[in-house]
């Protein structure tokens, strides 16, 4: 059902300082009534990897049409300071394209 993203696909990559402990930070990711409260526009559809406090990779959805999917990863790790290094990087999944495109199809007589 769910196509495997095309490692040459767009990118978006983006990475933060907080000032906020990474315990913080991963709890603002991974428990899903504050991750909605950030990142509303969005239907996480399944939980693709977790590595405990480190990283999360998720199979998101737009609830507007036409629905694109799209990978998005965060990573969270201490700076030495404190604080946290937040990186998201955020990759779009091949399209999806309907079994009855509607498209004519043009035969050709032998």
């Amino acid at each position: 059902m769910n196509e495997a993203p095309s490692r040459s696909e767009p990118q978006l990559k983006f990475s933060f300082e907080f000032e906020a402990d990474p315990d913080k930070v991963w709890k603002a990711i991974s428990v899903e009534a504050f991750r909605k409260r950030w990142l509303p526009d969005q239907n996480v559809l399944e939980v693709l990897h977790e590595t405990q406090r480190e990283q999360l990779e998720l199979l998101i959805e737009e609830t507007e049409p036409p629905h694109h999917q799209g990978i998005v990863t965060f990573s969270v790790r201490a700076n030495g300071r404190g604080g946290t290094i937040f990186g998201i990087v955020h990759r779009r999944t091949m399209a999806r394209v309907a079994a009855n495109d509607a498209v004519p199809r043009m035969l050709l007589a032998a």
